[in-house]
């Protein structure tokens, strides 16, 4: 069933919303701007309405630049990750390791992931 919502903000962490869409469909989508790295932030809907329950709703989710594998920590794993990928176009099961979001893993994603690596969430 489609869902509705009126608004949406970052209540915890250090960024903004941008926009919004999917407002009566089965997909809403948040843009984020100024993102800081290394945080747990919540992303919080307000007014979600299911056609039978109105609610407030707040998704947690993880930064951390270059944690591929999404365990918390930048280390050696996630570089090889990104270097296993090296060449690759994005796809469903790649994305992570494209850390520049240029749409191709290569290098500069390599790059990027040594640079990070050593930083972690606690």
């Amino acid at each position: 069933m489609p869902v509705t919502f009126n608004s949406a903000a970052l209540t915890v962490g250090t960024g903004s919303v941008s926009s919004t869409s999917g407002s009566g469909t089965n997909t809403i989508t948040v843009n984020l701007t100024g993102v800081a790295n290394a945080q747990t932030i919540t992303v919080a809907l307000f007014g979600v309405n299911d056609g039978a329950n109105m609610t407030d709703v707040g998704v947690r989710m993880d930064v951390l630049l270059g944690d591929t594998t999404g365990d918390r920590a930048v280390n050696g794993l996630d570089i090889g990750q990104t270097k296993g990928q090296s060449g690759q176009s994005v796809t469903a099961s790649n994305f992570r390791t494209d850390l520049n979001v240029s749409g191709v893993v290569n290098a500069l994603d390599i790059g990027i992931a040594k640079q990070q690596s050593g930083t972690g969430l606690p």
